[in-house]
């Protein structure tokens, strides 16, 4: 992917490969997150984020030493 590739184009190959969990319900969600800040949020099995200005925001921005620890956080429709 290219340095100046967003999150947004981030998120939708991973979508194409169905890479979160979909899990019945409505009321549950996926984060992103970079460290303590969240960059996306997917609402129940909805394969886009949220809209959100961080989005488009380039990826290399976010790197350190050109790494970037992403976590997938899960919150149940109980959280």
């Amino acid at each position: 992917m290219e340095k100046s590739a967003s999150f947004s184009l981030l998120f939708q190959h991973l979508a194409a490969r169905q890479y979160l969990a979909t899990v019945s319900g409505a009321e549950h969600a996926w984060q992103a997150k970079i460290s303590d800040k969240i960059v996306a949020e997917f609402i129940a099995n909805n394969d886009n984020p949220e809209a959100s200005p961080l989005l488009e925001i380039p990826i290399s921005e976010w790197a350190d030493n050109d790494t970037i620890e992403l976590y997938f956080i899960y919150n149940s429709s109980t959280f």
